[in-house]
């Protein structure tokens, strides 16, 4: 959701290893993240 909100990018392929990874990434679909999360994410890339 994070990289989606981005205004450069167009589209995600997400990567996925064992069935665990397919369940936790299709789970995170429709979800917001908040203004804590933004910036908490924001602080760690930069």
């Amino acid at each position: 959701n994070y990289v989606l909100a981005q205004p450069h990018v167009a589209c995600v392929i997400p990567g996925f290893r064992n069935e665990r990874q397919v369940k936790v990434n299709l789970g995170a679909e429709g979800r917001d993240l908040s203004a804590e999360d933004v910036a908490f994410i924001r602080e760690t890339l930069a």
